[in-house]
Order: C-alpha cells, then structure tokens, then sequence
C-alpha cells in the first residue's frame, strides 16, 4: 500500500476480526456503507454479464502465513478500506490515494463481503462498482500526522446511507471503539473491543484494535454512539516469524505491550462535506 505515513497493523489480545454477516445486525447495517478500493487490473468480466470478478493472492500463500491462521484461503482484493461520508463522496486515508490519475485508477465497490459461511466467489454485481469523478482533496503530512482523501465518485449512491460523523470534540481515553474493513486486503472484517489509550495529540489518537495493512481508511466507530470518531492510517508491525513452524503469525501484542493503532480524527473532514 503506497504511502509515507503508511505503517501495518497489529492484533491486542484475542483476535475479535469476524465475517460482517457473524457481526450483530446494526454493524451489518452499517458495513453497507463501507467501500473497498481496488486496483482496476483486478477487475475482470465474469460470464454472467451483470457481475464483475475481483482478483487477488491467496493471503496464506502471499505471506507464507502458517495453517492454524484465520481467513488463509481468502484473497487480497483490497487496495484499501473507505467509506460513504455522502451520496457521492468517499473518505480513506490520504496515503491510499496518490494523486488525481490514481484516483481514477481504482474502483469504489459495495458489499466486498462474506454473506454466509458458503465458500466466497468474489463475484459481485456490477451496479456496486463506482469509480473516482475527482480527488476532492488529499492530506498527507509527515508533521502534522494528518492523512486523509475525500473522492467524488462519478454518481450518487442511492441504495445506502451515508455513515454518520461524530460532530462531539473527540472521543475520550478509554472509550471503546470497532472498526470495519479490510484486514490485508481480504474480504470486509468487523473488529469491536478496541479502546482508546492515547488521546492527546491534535491530528490522531491511538486504539488497540485488530488491523492489518490495508485496514487503511477503515472507519473508527464509537461503539456508543455508531458514529465514526476517525479513519485508520497507522499501527503496528502485522507479522512475526515463526522459526518452528517456518511461517508467519500475527503479532499479537499483550496489554501494555504496544503503542496502538494511530486513527485520523474526524473533524478535519468536515469542512469539505
């Protein structure tokens, strides 16, 4: 995933990824409203004429990641997480996007998710694929810590709704947070019991929740109110080799052991929507 600010992703304590359709029905609700970038050379026509085939790496043999790991047989679809801020404008963070010809390069796409415990076919409807109108604006800044996108995508979105933004100052340390997104590019994931553990610096506050590389631009709920608090732009180192096994496992960073996953708040959005 391109980028200077752009740092992997980590799991705190019990992984809590789960499939959307395993996630309580609100949270389903709301992943409607979430978007999957992905890069056009991994769009192909599928023989029926109405759904387009996403493209990927098995995520297991891409990372040599070892058996017992969680979604190994999936596929990295995923350049990025996003999601709908209005009818016709897409947020991510800023390192997701290069510039205006790359934001035309990728394609916006709805429901990149697991409906049931039925294998995936990454087969989805055409009508779900929007692409980039404009690069309404791009921030990312080494100093500030500041790195968010907002696109314009070429029509309205009519069959979902926005997601809501916090219109609060910021949330507090210990509140808890979730996350929907694409944990190293695999089908959409659902992550609850993250909790705030730094909340003092002006562009960002820091979350122990369960991400990965390409959670990037992942919206940060608060689990109270439902509203989106950030946008996931930094965090942990996602692997660890293990020398036994002769394959990779996720990091897995006890209480205290980790800085936090490092989430862009919301109010520096606003101003554009």
């Amino acid at each position: 995933m391109p980028g200077l600010l752009q740092r992997p992703k980590v799991i705190y304590g019990v992984d809590n990824r789960r499939e959307i359709y395993e996630a309580p029905q609100k949270w389903q609700e709301l992943a409607r409203s979430t978007v999957t970038l992905v890069r056009s050379d991994q769009i192909v026509l599928n023989q029926d004429p109405g759904l387009y085939e996403l493209l990927g790496h098995n995520y297991r043999k891409e990372k040599n990641l070892c058996s017992d790991e969680p979604y190994g047989e999936q596929r990295m679809v995923a350049h990025c997480s996003g999601f709908l801020v209005a009818p016709d404008i897409v947020a991510t963070a800023g390192h997701c996007i290069k510039d205006q010809d790359h934001c035309k390069r990728l394609a916006y796409v709805f429901d990149v998710q697991k409906s049931s415990a039925q294998e995936y076919d990454y087969k989805i409807d055409k009508e779900k694929f929007y692409s980039c109108k404009n690069l309404i604006k791009k921030v990312e800044d080494k100093v500030t810590k500041i790195d968010y996108a907002l696109i314009r995508l070429n029509k309205k979105v009519t069959d979902r709704e926005p997601l809501k933004l916090s219109q609060s100052k910021g949330p507090t340390k210990g509140e808890e947070m979730a996350v929907i997104g694409h944990p190293y590019g695999i089908p959409k994931k659902f992550a609850d019991e993250g909790y705030i553990l730094e909340n003092s610096h002006n562009a960002y506050f820091k979350v122990d929740l369960d991400t990965y590389s390409y959670n990037s631009g992942s919206p940060i709920f608060n689990i109270q109110t439902m509203e989106v608090e950030g946008i996931l732009v930094r965090g942990e180192s996602d692997f660890v080799y293990d020398k036994n096994a002769l394959c990779y496992r996720s990091r897995v960073c006890d209480p205290g052991e980790c800085h936090g996953e490092e989430v862009n708040r919301i109010h520096f959005l606003t101003p554009y929507l």
